[in-house]
């Protein structure tokens, strides 16, 4: 008579052992592996793209302050020579810069103010206009984590031959949050999208790993099978006796047990 074959119990080494539960609790854990390290990944490259981004707006909009900045003192230069009302016409083209929203900050200061701290009865008060630096579409926790601060550059008003004053221009933060924002966007919704097929792959081909181990596994016991079989032929008084000897086995520790 054949031998029962337990399934649960390894071809191997004979150890009992439950397929669904190791299975299930190996693919959690290689799953949870998989995704942790893409995240790490993806934070990693995040990080390094939105500096490197940061510092390169960074310089931009400080070549772009100076060039202001010149346009600007050039402007006011020719205005404190020829217009007759130098003071008026400093606020008012100030404010028609502000206007545009490119600039958070724009500073003039006449000479006397920069030198003595004092007005004469013909010198240009200063004029400061300022924006708020709020970046629409972004938000606040992303703009107090990327804090970008736009650098002040300062450009000399001359008048002839002699310093009328100095402007100072800071270009306004938003365009540079928004660009970095979408940035933030695109890298995690890329990376999101590759970590997912990753995983999809990832986990494919170890479904297919764990269909050939268990068409091995069966084709173990098949043999394990037939080598009993053959055996049990051959040898019906060994395995007979065998047989007899597990039985009294476990009638004695049955009744070990009932005696407890």
């Amino acid at each position: 008579m054949a031998r029962d074959i337990d399934i649960n119990r390894s071809p191997v080494t004979g150890s009992v052992i439950n397929p669904v539960a190791t299975g299930f609790w190996h693919s959690l854990a290689a799953f949870i592996s998989q995704v942790v390290t893409g995240l790490c990944c993806l934070v990693l490259v995040l990080v390094a793209g939105l500096a490197i981004a940061r510092d390169q707006l960074h310089q931009l909009q400080a070549v772009q302050a100076r060039d202001s900045a010149a346009m600007l003192a050039v402007q006011l230069g020719g205005a404190m020579r020829q217009h007759p009302d130098p003071a008026s016409y400093t606020r008012t083209l100030l404010q028609g810069v502000t206007q545009s929203g490119a600039y958070a900050e724009v500073l003039f200061r006449p000479a006397d103010s920069v030198q003595t701290k004092q007005q004469t009865p013909d010198s240009i008060a200063p004029v400061s206009i300022r924006t708020p630096t709020a970046a629409r579409g972004v938000p606040g926790w992303f703009q107090q984590l990327m804090q970008f601060q736009p650098p002040r550059l300062r450009a000399e008003v001359r008048s002839g031959w002699e310093i009328a004053g100095t402007v100072t221009v800071r270009r306004h933060p938003a365009p540079a949050l928004q660009l970095l924002w979408r940035l933030a966007l695109g890298l995690c919704g890329t990376g999101l999208l590759i970590l997912a097929v990753a995983v999809y792959q990832s986990r494919k081909r170890r479904l297919r790993v764990h269909q050939y181990v268990a068409g091995l596994e069966a084709e173990l016991l098949q043999i394990r099978e037939l080598l009993e079989a053959r055996y049990e032929a051959g040898n019906p008084h060994s395995l007979a006796e065998k047989r007899r000897q597990e039985i009294g086995n476990n009638r004695h520790a049955v009744k070990s047990r009932t005696e407890a």
